[in-house]
């Protein structure tokens, strides 16, 4: 009965310690998943702001373009600023 005790005692402190172990390495498992999660969520919003940035240098050279060929001639110039200033009387 003493030797059951005794391996009964060893297996105990063994598995207390296995038990410290685990609940050591999931808590480290954790935190580098945590870390993860964090770095990409910051990946995704830098990679999301460089496409915007990129969509809108587009968009701005798209619109100049368009701008420029409408411009070409002046009876377009003057019907531009008509509009403009029609609009500007209307919000004021």
């Amino acid at each position: 009965m003493k030797c059951y005790y005794l391996l009964y005692m060893e297996d105990t402190k063994t598995s207390s310690a296995t038990r410290v172990d685990l609940f050591q390495e999931k808590s480290e498992a954790q935190k580098v998943m945590d870390a993860a999660k964090v770095s990409i969520e910051q990946s995704r919003k830098e990679a999301e702001k460089s496409l915007r940035d990129e969509v809108s240098r587009y968009a701005l050279a798209i619109a100049g373009q368009v701008t420029r060929e409408q411009m070409k001639d002046a009876k377009a110039q003057q019907k531009l600023v008509d509009s403009l200033l029609d609009e500007m009387e209307t919000n004021n």
